[in-house]
C-alpha cells in the first residue's frame, strides 16, 4: 500500500472513530473531592459485599438531590452519587449482578446534570421567593435577594454557561421583588 491508500485508510478510521465518539452521550466527569472514596472493590468478594451499599447510597443521593435548596448539598450530593455509580460499574467488572435502573444511571449524563441543576436554581429561587415575600423591610428584602446569590457562588466553576444565565436571570427576579 502506498503513502496515499494509508492515508485514504487512516483518513476512514480517524472519521469512523469520531462518529462513533459523536453518537455516545455525553458523561459527567465528577469532582473527585466529592465523590466520595475510591477504588475500593479490588476483588470479587468486595465486589459482592460493597455493590448492594453503593447502590443504596447512590438511590439515597438521589432521593436527596430531587428535594434539596441547598446548592452545597447538592453539588457535592451529585459528584458523591455519581462515584457511587462508577463503583458499581467496577463491581460489574467483577461478575457481580448489579441492578442500577434508567433512573440511577441519568446521573451519569451531562445533559442530566444541566437539567437537574437548573431545577436546583429554579428550587432555590423559589424557597428565596417565599422568604422574601414574607418579609417586610426592603433591607431584609434585599440581603435575601443577595444571599440567594451568594449561596451559588461556591459553585459556579461547576456550572455551565447556560445554567450561569439562569442563575442570574433568576437571581434579578428576586431583586426586583425587593424594588416594590
Amino acid at each position: 500500500m502506498g503513502v496515499f491508500g494509508w492515508l485514504k485508510k487512516a483518513t476512514k478510521v480517524v472519521g469512523k472513530m469520531a462518529m462513533d465518539a459523536a453518537e455516545e452521550p455525553s458523561r459527567y466527569s465528577p469532582n473527585p473531592e466529592w465523590m466520595g472514596p475510591m477504588d475500593l472493590v479490588d476483588s470479587r468478594m468486595n465486589a459482592q459485599i460493597l455493590a448492594p451499599q453503593f447502590l443504596k447510597q447512590a438511590q439515597e443521593s438521589a432521593k436527596i438531590l430531587s428535594s434539596t435548596t441547598e446548592p452545597s448539598v447538592f453539588f457535592m450530593r451529585y459528584d458523591f452519587c455519581v462515584g457511587r455509580l462508577i463503583q458499581l460499574e467496577d463491581c460489574k467488572k467483577y461478575g457481580v449482578k448489579v441492578t442500577t435502573t434508567s433512573s440511577l444511571e441519568k446521573y451519569l449524563d451531562l445533559t442530566f446534570r444541566e437539567e437537574a441543576v437548573n431545577e436546583i436554581v429554579q428550587r432555590t429561587q423559589e424557597k428565596y421567593r417565599n422568604k422574601i415575600e414574607s418579609l417586610k423591610s426592603p433591607k431584609a428584602k434585599q440581603n435575601w435577594a443577595i444571599k440567594y446569590h451568594r449561596a451559588f457562588e461556591p459553585y459556579l466553576s461547576y456550572m455551565s454557561d447556560n445554567a450561569k444565565t439562569k442563575l442570574d436571570e433568576c437571581s434579578a427576579e428576586l431583586y426586583a421583588l425587593t424594588e416594590i
